[in-house]
């Protein structure tokens, strides 16, 4: 029988594969994605991100789906793609977190400083009902 496998693969199946478990080693930390929770990683803007996903329609660095189609993706390197988008998304909600918490604090700050403008105005208008009184122009 001839061997019609694609080229440097050992198993072809055509018709998928059904299976309790996988497992895929990496050969090298450098592999994963563990670099992108280091302190000198700079996460792309939000607004280049979605430029691009509009641009694309996929994620920077991950395969659009043509792509897939024409040359598939070995599941290791799917993997540590889809762990470099998890952590690069812990990271801008992360970072989204530290912002909303801020403008909280700044919101709290704004609410007490009205609260007591509103106050000094409640006081400053008695006062004016008071002089108005006393000169008698109600």
């Amino acid at each position: 029988s001839s061997n019609n496998f694609p080229a440097g693969y050992r198993l072809y199946v055509s018709e998928g594969i059904l299976a309790e478990t996988v497992k895929v080693a990496l050969q090298s930390t450098g592999d994963w994605s563990d670099y992108v929770l280091a302190d000198k990683y700079t996460l792309q803007p939000l607004s280049d991100v979605a430029n691009y996903i509009k641009q694309h329609q996929c994620l920077p660095d991950m395969p659009s789906a043509s792509e897939l189609v024409k040359s598939g993706i070995d599941v290791r390197t799917m993997f540590a793609m889809h762990q470099k988008n998890i952590e690069e998304t812990y990271l801008y909600i992360i970072d989204q977190n530290k912002k909303i918490e801020k403008l909280q604090g700044n919101n709290e700050e704004l609410s007490k400083e009205n609260n007591e403008l509103k106050k000094e105005l409640a006081n400053q208008q008695k006062q004016i009902e008071v002089i108005k009184a006393k000169l008698g122009l109600k």
